[in-house]
């Protein structure tokens, strides 16, 4: 009973970090840093991972020490000091502690309940400092369409924000009702028309097309053999990298991204030139940004910006991380989360923030979690 005492109490202590951590990485994507200090966002992102770290070794130690855990542990924390010395981030930390080191003792339903209503608060949060004008807007123009960004950094990043929304909650429903299609299809549209997001938009479409057709065959889904499955994935991992790439440096079907709406093409052209002008590095280099038309270089493309700016070395971490946790949910059945994961890499296309711990219930993946979604 003590045991079990000890075991809830660290388990909410962890739970409140990881609150917290979302929260403030949310705030960080907003107009909050342009009107207020962010110095107390530092201080509070390292109570979270502290207390995180002691949740864990207190969690171990009630359950008794296991030395390959353990020596997993202390890798694991090594590479992120590494990586926070010569990568300049914690993401490697706040992205993959919680799902490496945490979801096989808690309640899958319960970490997805978590995040979700962390995401839909700290949005709304956001939206409410706006709204009082207490942060400012980031509106653009695309043509004579005004993007809206309700006080987040960019327009493209409240059509994140919703899209996020949208896929935690497909993970947490158990049945995905009538009411949860319209809403997913209301987020398409308001994305479309408020922050004028294209890439989100069609992002969660996509979401919703397929969960109306998982929901049909998802039983005959789950009896697809899984090494065929995991093999079809590493071949589209690696055509859709190879295919950026072909796209940035051949010009192929240059005329085609040029027609399409918003700027498709300036992600592959950016992701060019700043190839040619800093090349890659094994850890990170500084690459200064400017406001200045003429010298613009954002590098939007998560699979330039991450072997660009942090490194080669986190890049092929990142990716390992991932083609690991993709084959425990192909090997758990998860077949929400798969397609998840799967649509996440094409978001990588045009965006990059899929290396930012927002999108770290991704890698929740455990063999409880599709008997909980299900039993």
């Amino acid at each position: 009973m003590i045991d079990k005492y000890y075991f809830s109490f660290f388990e909410k202590c962890a739970n409140t970090s990881i609150v917290i951590m979302l929260f403030v990485h949310i705030f960080e994507c907003s107009t909050f840093c342009l009107s207020f200090s962010t110095a107390s966002f530092d201080l509070l992102l390292l109570i979270s991972r502290v207390v995180m770290v002691l949740s864990f070794l207190s969690i171990e130690y009630l359950s008794g020490f296991k030395t390959k855990r353990l020596a997993c542990f202390i890798i694991f924390i090594v590479l992120s000091v590494l990586f926070h010395l010569y990568a300049d981030t914690w993401n490697l930390f706040d992205f993959f502690f919680l799902p490496l080191f945490f979801s096989n003792y808690f309640s899958y339903n319960k970490l997805i309940n978590i995040i979700f209503y962390t995401f839909v608060v700290s949005i709304l949060c956001v939206i409410f400092l706006f709204s009082i004008k207490l942060i400012p807007t980031a509106n653009y123009h695309r043509g004579f369409i005004l993007r809206r960004s309700l006080g987040f950094g960019h327009p493209n990043t409240l059509g994140l924000m919703l899209m996020l929304v949208s896929m935690v909650l497909v993970l947490k429903a158990r049945m995905i009702s009538f009411c949860i299609k319209l809403l997913l299809f209301f987020f398409a549209i308001f994305i479309f028309v408020i922050p004028n997001s294209y890439t989100s938009g069609i992002l969660v479409l996509l979401l919703l097309l397929l969960v109306c057709f998982i929901e049909n065959f998802e039983k005959s889904l789950r009896k697809v053999n899984n090494d065929a499955t995991f093999l079809l994935f590493v071949l589209f991992l690696i055509a859709l990298i190879s295919l950026v790439y072909l796209v940035a440096f051949t010009n192929i079907f240059r005329d085609l991204f040029v027609s399409l709406p918003g700027s498709s093409w300036a992600r592959f052209e950016l992701g060019r030139d700043a190839f040619y002008k800093y090349g890659l590095s094994l850890w990170a280099q500084n690459i200064p940004i400017s406001d200045d038309p003429a010298h613009y270089l954002i590098i939007d493309c998560t699979y330039f910006n991450i072997p660009i700016v942090k490194g080669i070395i986190p890049f092929f971490v990142y990716m390992g991380v991932y083609i690991f946790s993709v084959r425990d949910c192909i090997k758990y059945q998860n077949v929400r989360l798969f397609i998840i994961q799967c649509i996440v890499l094409i978001y990588g296309i045009s965006e990059n923030f899929l290396y930012y711990p927002i999108f770290m219930f991704i890698f929740l993946v455990n063999k409880n979690s599709n008997q909980e979604k299900y039993s």
